[in-house]
């Protein structure tokens, strides 16, 4: 049974489209089967971004009103094997795809693909409640630009919106700027049981100088007040991505971003080498960073990170959370996650003396053990 997620925006020109078509191609890359279905009637955007848009003869709409068959409706793509296409109606109205509609034809589909993605109308208005009432979780994508900023600050609002909606069982909102995380996002997040209390932050760096040559909007004492005000809160699970050997970065800095790590542990953490990006100024610097030492600053922050991520894990033994079932692997251990670990980043929750679970389905567990960055629990 697969995932069914929606990808939502608070307003358009986010790059929504470009994340679900970017997402999909991703996870066909990696041997996935995978569905994208544009819920956007009336507009129809991802047909092109996938450029597929010559390959369209039925759209969803035809499928709801009986038109077509849903299998002639599918556009698959040739060059890449695993992802199909369900296009959205160009010339008609959004409520012509229902809620009903929708949800019955991800119900339908949801045992032949592993991901079914929908990307939904920007906004809250006309169509969302369809292109959400085909999911089971939400991923909400938003950009850091002063439009941006004044959508995020109706983003408790999106979040409590899409989690009302009948079928969404869990929301979780990703790679959230620390400027922009204010304290009614808090409460919603720690007080709507359908919203994951999840975190990913992506800080890059603490060093104020390095953050102000990578163009972060945040400094060192905002992001070390919010690590505080939310480790304060508790009941948070907090992630963040990492560079090491920027252009131009000093011993002391990195020493800087080694302290924060430890001083300011974070559940679950990634860090890079930095990588030169064609066109980008960082790249034409003439201070570049060896890349042996951008790969040994990576590995000692790692080092560091994986024994916080198991005293994290440990902390969690005896505990009991909701996990939705992904799958079972070869020697009949089921695998999933639960609210605290984000899809294709995070480690596992490995269910163990359990018979005919449903793949897809939530199951109370109860961890046991803990490892670097997986745990292991048996139902409750």
């Amino acid at each position: 049974m697969g995932e069914r997620i929606a990808i939502v925006s608070g307003r358009g020109g986010v790059g929504k489209t470009a994340v679900t078509a970017g997402l999909g191609t991703a996870l066909a890359r990696r041997g996935c089967t995978v569905l994208l279905i544009d819920a956007d009637t009336g507009m129809r955007c991802l047909d092109m971004a996938l450029g597929l848009e010559s390959s369209v003869v039925y759209d969803a709409v035809d499928v709801a009103e009986g038109t077509c068959k849903l299998k002639r409706a599918l556009v698959r793509d040739g060059r890449r094997p695993g992802l199909a296409l369900l296009a959205a109606a160009q010339m008609r109205e959004r409520s012509a795809l229902t809620p009903e509609a929708m949800r019955d034809i991800t119900t339908r589909l949801k045992d032949r693909y592993d991901y079914i993605l929908i990307d939904a109308p920007a906004g809250t208005e006309g169509g969302f409640d369809a292109a959400c009432a085909g999911a089971d979780a939400a991923q909400l994508v938003m950009t850091a630009d002063p439009q941006g900023v004044r959508s995020a600050q109706r983003m408790e609002g999106l979040l409590e919106q899409v989690a009302a909606v009948p079928g969404i069982h869990w929301v979780r909102a990703l790679y959230c700027y620390p400027e922009l995380i204010d304290d009614e996002l808090l409460r919603v997040m720690k007080e709507n049981p359908k919203v994951c209390p999840y975190l990913d932050i992506p800080l890059q760096h603490i060093n104020d100088k390095v953050l102000k040559e990578m163009n972060r909007r945040g400094d060192s004492a905002l992001i070390r007040g919010l690590y505080q005000k939310i480790r304060e809160l508790g009941g948070f699970a907090l992630r963040t991505t990492l560079i090491a050997g920027f252009p131009g970065e000093t011993e002391e800095q990195f020493n800087e971003l080694m302290d924060f790590v430890q001083q300011c542990p974070f559940d679950r953490l990634g860090v890079f080498p930095y990588s030169e990006e064609e066109g980008t100024p960082a790249a034409g610097r003439q201070d570049q960073v060896p890349m042996r030492v951008r790969k040994s600053r990576a590995g000692k922050i790692m080092r560091a990170q994986k024994k916080i991520s198991r005293s994290f894990d440990e902390s969690r033994i005896g505990s009991v959370c909701e996990v939705l079932v992904e799958g079972q692997e070869e020697n009949g251990l089921y695998y999933g996650r639960s609210q605290w670990e984000a899809p294709e980043t995070d480690g596992r929750v490995y269910i163990k003396l359990a018979d005919g679970l449903e793949v897809g389905s939530f199951v109370q567990v109860k961890i046991v053990d803990a490892e670097d960055y997986d745990v292991t629990g048996v139902p409750v």
